[in-house]
């Protein structure tokens, strides 16, 4: 349903501190034009969010007068195209909306961009445009009285952003402690819960399907052990999947060498549309000698779903090979899992910014299969934690719900709840809180 807020600016047309009107910036068919767009957005988002209107003169003093639009100008300015420029010229990237309006005695129609503000860290320019003058690289642009999109450089700019970034997270900061004190809601309905254990079976199936075909006991079957992580996030705007699928391989979070939901273009490992799912199977069409710990099974859903099946890097050959004693065989690491679930959970996150919002609740649960004389174990002597706790059941899961929101305030403790149920199945070990805070602090400042 048009926003009568949006249709007043569009009666009123008029450029201010959040309104921006552009020309059809010839349907966004040239990296210069999409540049030019990027630096409003990336403007807009610093001063708190707002509009960009297309389809009219830019020349103010002559009243923004409408402009037909010239062949597939009008068609260029897709959610797909919009998100594109975003991610190609803006960083952190942000998720902006589009829709159709008309002036209420005209008969063109407009694309008007909805902006959300930057609410976290301020937003910059990620690359030089190819003019080399409308966006350098690394700048953060505010609006200004006026209209006009600049950099930021003085004192009182500064201030201003600085500000209204710190309130945002105040008010975040207060909104995860009333969800904690006082919740007014279920993460997971009934309903919900039994489709997100539907997708968890469905996802079961589909690997067991591309498996089918090795003989019981091949290696990459994982049936030594292997652990599988499943999300939902809800509500989740569900993106074209060939969008989806062109951002997830381009600019997904990169917390270590090999993060989830690896994208490989070799060999047949290529992810592949199943419908409205996104699939992968690391291993190649004629490629049965994979390495079994590099051989991951990842699905992931337009409607914010989410499947990995990862080899347990503890049954590596060469695990801890260079600690004398060797660490124990088949072992559960004490550092690992809190690594690959915060990865996981900073995944869930950006997911989360780019096609929900923060408001968006989300479920996570983790499933280690293998488990049943497990012990736990160090692979490297950075801490000094106890070894040898066993296991004693073959799977161990758990779950946690929130927030997207919430994650960057709550990472720890998120991980904490996550993890601890599991590590008390090893003889009731119990997961210390500053290690998890010291690995979670290595994830979140690893740099490529």
């Amino acid at each position: 349903m048009p926003d009568p807020r949006v249709q007043q600016l569009i009666d009123q047309l008029g450029e201010t501190e959040f309104v921006e009107v552009k020309n059809w910036l010839g349907g966004l068919a040239e990296r210069d034009e999409q540049a030019r767009l990027a630096k409003e957005i990336i403007a807009l988002a610093n001063s708190g969010g707002g509009y960009v209107i297309l389809g009219f003169t830019d020349d103010e003093g002559q009243g923004h007068q409408p402009i037909e639009p010239q062949q597939n100008e009008a068609t260029g300015f897709t959610q797909d195209n919009i998100s594109a420029a975003v991610h190609r010229y803006c960083t952190p990237a942000i998720q902006c909306g589009v829709e159709l309006y008309r002036q209420a005695d005209g008969d063109i129609d407009h694309p008007v961009i909805q902006v959300p503000a930057a609410n976290r860290v301020p937003v910059f320019a990620a690359r030089q445009s190819p003019d080399n003058r409308t966006l350098t690289n690394g700048t953060v642009y505010v609006r200004r009285p006026g209209g006009n999109s600049e950099p930021c450089r003085t004192q009182d700019d500064w201030e201003r952003l600085l500000e209204r970034l710190v309130h945002s997270r105040q008010d975040e900061l207060m909104n995860a402690i009333r969800n904690v004190l006082n919740p007014d809601h279920e993460f997971a309905p009934a309903a919900e819960e039994e489709a997100f254990d539907n997708w968890v079976e469905t996802s079961r199936t589909a690997r067991n399907e591309v498996l089918a075909d090795l003989p019981d006991g091949h290696p990459l079957r994982l049936q030594d052990g292997h652990y599988e992580v499943a999300f939902s996030i809800n509500p989740f705007q569900e993106p074209d999947i060939a969008e989806l699928n062109r951002n997830l391989a381009q600019n997904r979070p990169r917390h270590s060498g090999w993060a989830p939901f690896v994208c490989l273009h070799s060999n047949g490992m290529a992810p592949r549309p199943m419908g409205d799912v996104i699939q992968a199977w690391l291993v190649g069409e004629e490629e049965r000698d994979r390495d079994p710990f590099y051989s991951d099974f990842w699905r992931l859903s337009a409607s914010g779903d989410g499947y990995l099946a990862r080899a347990m890097q503890e049954d590596e050959p060469d695990f801890g090979a260079n600690l004398a004693p060797r660490p124990y065989r088949p072992g559960f690491d004490w550092e690992l899992p809190i690594y690959r679930m915060t990865e996981m959970l900073k995944l869930i996150e950006w997911l989360g910014l780019n096609y929900a919002s923060a408001e968006s609740a989300f479920q996570l649960r983790v499933t280690y299969h293998g488990m049943n004389g497990r012990r736990l174990t160090l692979h490297r002597l950075r801490y000094m934690m106890p070894r040898g706790a066993m296991a004693h059941q073959e799977s161990i899961s758990s779950e946690i719900s929130g927030h997207i929101g919430e994650i960057a305030l709550n990472t720890e403790e998120m991980i904490q709840s996550l993890l601890r149920p599991v590590f008390a199945q090893f003889d009731f070990a119990d997961l210390p809180r500053q290690l998890v805070e010291n690995i979670v602090q290595d994830v979140v400042g690893f740099r490529q």
